[in-house]
C-alpha cells in the first residue's frame, strides 16, 4: 500500500497581473522548501523530522484566477508528485471565464482538470439569480452584476482562508481596489489568525510573515504509526479476499459494476483491514486492563479487610494488597504508554468511515466530507489524523459522477440490505446484548445492596437488643458470625462501587439506548430505500444515511474518549 502523507494545506491570494514571474516562482519554491516549517512549533518540527515513513505533501486551495492563483498552484503541483489542488471557484465556469483577460488560455482548464472535484460557490449564470433579474435598467444591471462578482470573489477568498493552514499572498502592499481583492483576503486571514506568507511584487520580491496561530503537526506521529503497521502479506491477502466475498458474494453484490468492486478491493478494503485490526488489537489491551484495575482494587480492599478481621491473616493480606496494587500500576503505565484507548477509538472511527466509503463507491457517488460539529470540538477536531488519512485514501480514487439511473434498482437492493440493513441488525444485536448485561449488573447491584442493608440492620439490632447472643449461645460461633457480618458491611459497599465503576467505564446504559434508537431510525431508512423512485431521491437517502451513521460514530468517539482509565481520583 502506498504511504499516507502528512499534508499541509496552502491557500493563495494575489494580483492577476504579475511582473517577473521567474523570481516569484523562486520565492514560492523557497516557501515550500524552508519557510513553511518556520511556522511550526519546535515539538512539531521534531515530529516531522522523526516521521521517516510519512512524506510531507502540499495541497493548494485556489480560485484559479489569472496571475498569482495559477502561478502558486503550478509551483505547488510541480513541487512533488503528492501535491494536489483544491479548486474553489467563486462563479460557475462559463461565468468565471468571462472575467479573464484571456478566456481562451488553456492553463485554467489544465489546472482545473487536476482538481479532484471543484467547488462552485455559485452554480448558475449571474443573470439567473432573482436579485439580478429584478434589475431592468442596463446601467443598474451591470453594476449589480459587478458587485455580485466581487462578493463571490470575497466568499471564495474567505473559504480558501478557512480551509487552509497557511495563506500565501502575492501583493503589492497597496489597499484593495474592489471587494474581494488581495487586501480584503489578507485582512480576513489576520482576523482569523491564519499564518500569512507575503511575497512582495516590488523589485526586491521580499518575503514577510504575519505569524498568526502557530502550526502543530500532532497528527503526523499517528499517521506515521499507521504507515508503519506491519501486516503479514499472505494473511493480509486472505483478509482482503474474505471481506470482499462477504460484501459482494451475494445476489445483490453481483449486480454492482466490476470497476467499482475493483476500486473497493484494491484501494479501500486493505486500509479498512489495517484500521480494523489496529482497533481490535488495542481494544483487547484496553478493555481487560480496565477490568483488571477495577477487580484488582476490590481484591486489595477485601484482603486488607480480611486481615483486620482475622489477625493471623494480616501479614498475607498486605502481601496480596501489595501485588494487586503493583499489578494495577504496571497495567496502568503500560496502557498509558502505548495509548491503547486512543488507538482503539481513532482506528475504529477510521474503519467505520472506510466501511461507509465502499457503499458510496458501489453507488458511483462522492462521499461528503467529514464535518466536525462545534459541540464536539473539545474532543474531536477537523484536523484529526484519521480524517486526514481518510481524505488521502478517498482522493486517490477517480471522480465518481453519480448513480447510473439504469442501475437504480440494483443499488437500492444492495444498499438497503448490506449497508442500512446490516447496520440496523448490528445495532439491534448490540442493544439486546447490552440490555442483558445491564440487567445482570443492575440485579447484582440490588442483591448486594439488599444484603449490605440487612447486615447493617442486624448490626444495629445486635447493638441495641443483643439479638445475636440469643441466637448463638456459643461464644465462638457468635464471634465468627459477627466478624462475617462486619466484613460484609465493609466489603459489600466496595463491591457495589465496583459494579457502578464497571457500568460507568463501559457506558453500557447510554450506548444501549443509542443503539436501540438508531436501529429504529435505520429500519425506517431501509423502507424508504425500497420505495425510492429516482436517482435524486436515492442520493438524498444515501446522504441522510451517511449523516446518521457518521454522527453516531462521532458521538460514540467523543463519549468514549472521556471514559478514562484512572488509578487515582
Amino acid at each position: 500500500m502506498k504511504k499516507i502523507p502528512y499534508r499541509i494545506r496552502l491557500g493563495v491570494t494575489g494580483h492577476r497581473k504579475l511582473n517577473d514571474e521567474i523570481q516569484l516562482k523562486e520565492k514560492v519554491k523557497r516557501i515550500l522548501e524552508t519557510e513553511i516549517y518556520t511556522l511550526f512549533n519546535r515539538e512539531s518540527l521534531e515530529k516531522i523530522k522523526s516521521a521517516t515513513n510519512t512524506p510531507i505533501a502540499f495541497s493548494i486551495y485556489t480560485a484559479l484566477a489569472e496571475g498569482a492563483d495559477r502561478l502558486v498552484a503550478k509551483e505547488v503541483l510541480d513541487f512533488n508528485e503528492s501535491s494536489t489542488i483544491e479548486a474553489i471557484l467563486p462563479l460557475n465556469k462559463n461565468e468565471y471565464k468571462k472575467t479573464f483577460f484571456n478566456p481562451e488560455d488553456n492553463q485554467f482548464e489544465e489546472l482545473l482538470s487536476r482538481a479532484r472535484k471543484a467547488i462552485y460557490l455559485r452554480k448558475y449564470d449571474l443573470e439567473l439569480y432573482p436579485e439580478i433579474i429584478q434589475k431592468t435598467n442596463k446601467d443598474t444591471l451591470d453594476k449589480v452584476i459587478n458587485e455580485t462578482r466581487h462578493k463571490a470573489y470575497k466568499a471564495a477568498g474567505e473559504y480558501i482562508v478557512d480551509h487552509s493552514d497557511v495563506l500565501i499572498a502575492i501583493w503589492d502592499g497597496n489597499d484593495v481596489k474592489g471587494k474581494g481583492g488581495t487586501k480584503d483576503i489578507i485582512d480576513y486571514a489576520i482576523k482569523v489568525n491564519r499564518p500569512i506568507i507575503i511575497i512582495s511584487t516590488n523589485i526586491l520580491k521580499e518575503l514577510s510573515i504575519i505569524q498568526g496561530n502557530v502550526l502543530y503537526a500532532e497528527a503526523i506521529q499517528y499517521i506515521e504509526q499507521f504507515n508503519t503497521t506491519k501486516e503479514v502479506e499472505g494473511k493480509q491477502n486472505i483478509k482482503i479476499k474474505k471481506k470482499y466475498n462477504q460484501l459482494f458474494n451475494n445476489p445483490e453484490g453481483e449486480s454492482i459494476p466490476a470497476e467499482a468492486k475493483a476500486l473497493i478491493k484494491e484501494q479501500i478494503i486493505p486500509f479498512y483491514i489495517l484500521a480494523s485490526d489496529n482497533s481490535k488489537q488495542n481494544k483487547k489491551r484496553y478493555k481487560p486492563a480496565g477490568s483488571l484495575i477495577i477487580f484488582g482494587s476490590l481484591i486489595a480492599v477485601v484482603s486488607v479487610i480480611g486481615g483486620i478481621l482475622y489477625r493471623p491473616f494480616m501479614f498475607y493480606s498486605f502481601i496480596i494488597e501489595f501485588f494487586c496494587l503493583l499489578a494495577i500500576f504496571i497495567v496502568y503505565i503500560y496502557i498509558k504508554d502505548v495509548h491503547a484507548d486512543r488507538k482503539w477509538l481513532e482506528n475504529r472511527f477510521l474503519a467505520e468511515r472506510l466501511r461507509t466509503a465502499w457503499f458510496f463507491i458501489s453507488s458511483n457517488m462522492e462521499i461528503p466530507r467529514i464535518v466536525v460539529p462545534q459541540y464536539m470540538g473539545h474532543a474531536h477536531k477537523q484536523n484529526d489524523w484519521m480524517i486526514k488519512v481518510f481524505d488521502e485514501i478517498w482522493n486517490r480514487l477517480p471522480n465518481l459522477s453519480g448513480p447510473h439511473p439504469q442501475l437504480l434498482s440494483d443499488y437500492k437492493l444492495f444498499i438497503g440490505r448490506h449497508w442500512v440493513g446490516d447496520q440496523k441488525y448490528h445495532h439491534l444485536i448490540k442493544s439486546n446484548k447490552l440490555k442483558k448485561e445491564n440487567t445482570f449488573w443492575m440485579n447484582l447491584g440490588w442483591a448486594i445492596f439488599s444484603i449490605a442493608l440487612f447486615a447493617a440492620f442486624i448490626h444495629i439490632m445486635d447493638h441495641l437488643f443483643n439479638i445475636m447472643h440469643f441466637a448463638f449461645k456459643d461464644e465462638t460461633t457468635y464471634t465468627t458470625i459477627k466478624k462475617i457480618l462486619e466484613g460484609l458491611a465493609i466489603i459489600l459497599p466496595a463491591i457495589g462501587a465496583m459494579i457502578v465503576g464497571i457500568r460507568t467505564y463501559n457506558e453500557s446504559v447510554r450506548i444501549e439506548s443509542i443503539s436501540h434508537n438508531l436501529a429504529n431510525i435505520l429500519d425506517n431508512l431501509q423502507k424508504r430505500f425500497e420505495m425510492a423512485d429516482d436517482a435524486s431521491e436515492f442520493e438524498e437517502l444515501m446522504y441522510k444515511t451517511d449523516e446518521i451513521i457518521l454522527r453516531e460514530n462521532q458521538e460514540w468517539f467523543t463519549l468514549m474518549k472521556f471514559v478514562k482509565l484512572e488509578v487515582l481520583p
